[in-house]
């Protein structure tokens, strides 16, 4: 495994040498873990064809002025998604702002980077994904 010429990532000629990591970070690595960056980035790409939000969704940024959160929402019709995305080093917290989401919407966690955290509570470089929707008419 990892033994591939480049590490596996391209057969092209590399402009720069390849990393001194390259017999453990390596494209087989990657995708047979389960928690790696590629298995993240192939589920986003599934999450994207699912749902419509992700392309027709009007865009509302919700941190416009944090050095390191970045936390916005997409909206179409009766859709929603909400993403939360830490870009620190050390642990952080974040509330949304009031009117953030309709009220009595419903959210579901997509997809996060770590294992589920207590409310508001993020870690390094920590990225969650939600869907949100209005209740069910009666």
């Amino acid at each position: 495994m990892g033994r591939r010429p480049n590490a596996g990532f391209s057969a092209a000629e590399p402009w720069i040498g390849v990393a001194a990591d390259a017999g453990s970070v390596n494209v087989a690595t990657a995708i047979g873990d389960p928690n790696s960056t590629a298995h993240h980035y192939r589920r986003l790409i599934q999450l994207r064809k699912q749902y419509r939000v992700f392309a027709d969704g009007d865009y509302r940024c919700l941190t416009p002025d944090h050095p390191s959160l970045w936390i916005y929402t997409r909206r179409c019709a009766d859709e929603m998604l909400l993403a939360i995305s830490h870009f620190g080093a050390d642990d952080s917290h974040y509330a949304l702002p009031a009117g953030a989401m309709p009220e009595g919407w419903t959210m579901e966690l997509l997809l996060s980077n770590y294992p589920p955290q207590p409310p508001g509570r993020l870690r390094p470089w920590h990225s969650l994904l939600y869907r949100a929707t209005p209740p069910a008419a009666t």
